[in-house]
């Protein structure tokens, strides 16, 4: 964590246990502020600072705003700057209702275990796309304009002006050809200049990839809907030619999603399969991935795999969320570790036992049961009182600020009602009130079952399910 040491080895206090800390254990107040300190230290020095002086330099605004300003806001800085070299007057902002278009292509995955497969992803796909059609707001041809010389997306039917280039297609070369430069001069110069230029690097990357999420953003100064569902639309054919051309070539499509292809692994074929996509599409396509088995359940962008390098990477799931309780997200991985590393449910499944019954004789600690939401906007604006908008409130009637943004972590208790009606900030929670019950029932078994469910038909017959699914992946 921040390179410093496993997140699990930080001191954790709260603001709502900072005053009875400060009263009691003055030490553990000590450790933590040390700690904290350490941790802002080492990120801005190491990580942050260069970065945000690179991202500044870039946009135009202020180093002590650059972090806090929204992406879309990043990129309209940037697209300002251009807009004003070009001689162009910046249009003004306008209030508009949001209006939804089909977006990128995303395959339905089989749920249950695959193995040997291999991810193809589209280098920067969408910032090429709009340079190689020249999608802009000003190069849009309207109806009833004569262009003779055009692009046209398809499926949407938009049509594009060849000549001559427009904003965007001008402003992301220009972050393409920067981007070449840096990486040009950092095989020539020292490590402490190599860190510079790494920033550098990584805030063109930032702003060069978010064009096309700028593009469809209804706030932006530049918004026209035409110039987001043109490039999605573009994204769309050049994904499903490669998953053509991939099926044509023998390999079997596993998934896909937006700007990658994952497909079974045909080792002598892979080379030639990347030959023949990026000759037909003209957009840059590399080996991302190589994973020895995959996981998928019955929901798109939520699967788990193991590498060749033995990583675990864990997509969409609730081990990697935000919003789960900490006990359901560790047994969650643990889960997918076994079956996964092992192939063995029966293990998991003893684990998930294990874990259950720890519960349930109180020996989680109360931090592990902390279910953090965040707050998206005044209290007194929720319609609908959630769980942890109630927390919230208790906390702002305890003389607490809470703050738009900012995460609340609430408990569950025993009692009547309904849940809302049965949560508390968790510094305010009795561990001997904790409803058991509902922890057990709505976080540690939805989380193992979305597993094991998709998993089940793999293993040949029960009571024989670790050799069962072996069999199956031999």
């Amino acid at each position: 964590y921040f390179g410093l040491r496993k997140i699990e080895e930080f001191t954790e206090l709260t603001d709502p246990e900072l005053p009875a800390a400060w009263r009691q254990n003055l030490q553990l107040v000590k450790n933590y502020s040390r700690e904290r300190a350490e941790a802002i230290y080492h990120l801005t020095t190491q990580e942050i600072l260069g970065y945000a002086i690179a991202l500044s330099s870039l946009t135009g605004i202020p180093l002590d705003h650059v972090l806090t300003a929204a992406v879309g806001f990043r990129v309209e800085a940037y697209l300002m700057k251009e807009a004003h070299k070009r001689g162009e007057v910046i249009p003004p902002r306008q209030e508009r209702r949001p209006s939804g278009y089909v977006g990128g292509y995303v395959w339905k995955p089989k749920p249950g275990l695959v193995e040997d497969v291999v991810v193809l992803d589209f280098k920067s796909m969408y910032p090429n796309i709009m340079v190689k059609y020249n999608v802009s707001p000003d190069t849009l041809i309207h109806s009833g304009e004569e262009i003779k010389d055009f692009y046209e997306a398809p499926d949407v039917g938009h049509r594009f002006r060849k000549e001559p280039p427009g904003l965007y297609k001008e402003a992301l070369l220009r972050l393409i050809q920067y981007r070449d430069s840096i990486k040009e001069r950092l095989k020539k110069v020292d490590q402490e200049r190599k860190k510079i230029l790494r920033a550098q690097e990584k805030a063109v990357k930032v702003i060069t990839n978010a064009m096309y999420g700028y593009a469809g953003w209804v706030g932006a100064r530049w918004y026209v809907k035409e110039v987001a569902e043109a490039a999605a639309a573009w994204g769309r054919w050049i994904v499903k030619t490669a998953a053509k051309i991939a099926e044509e070539l023998g390999f079997e499509i596993v998934y896909g999603d937006t700007d990658s292809l994952f497909v079974k692994n045909i080792p002598e074929k892979t080379s030639l399969l990347v030959e023949s996509i990026q000759r037909r599409t003209g957009v840059e396509i590399k080996l991302e991935k190589h994973y020895v088995r995959l996981l998928f359940t019955e929901a798109k962008k939520k699967y788990a795999g193991l590498t060749r390098d033995g990583e675990l990477e864990i997509v969409g799931l609730e081990a990697v969320r935000g919003d789960w309780s900490r006990a359901a997200k560790k047994l969650q991985k643990e889960i997918i570790e076994v079956v996964l590393r092992e192939l063995d449910v029966e293990k998991a499944e003893r684990i998930w036992s294990r874990r259950t019954r720890e519960l349930k004789e109180g020996k989680v600690p109360l931090r592990e049961l902390i279910i953090w939401k965040k707050i998206t906007k005044p209290l007194d604006e929720y319609a609908v009182l959630a769980p942890h908008v109630v927390a919230a409130q208790i906390l702002r009637d305890k003389g607490f600020r809470v703050d738009v943004g900012g995460k609340i972590g609430y408990i569950v208790e025993r009692g009547e009602g309904k849940i809302r009606d049965r949560v508390s900030p968790f510094p305010f929670v009795n561990k001997e009130n904790v409803d058991l019950e509902y922890y057990v029932e709505h976080q540690l078994n939805p989380v193992v079952e979305r597993i094991l469910k998709v998993v089940s038909q793999n293993f040949a017959k029960p009571g024989s399910r670790k050799m069962g699914l072996r069999r199956f992946m031999s």
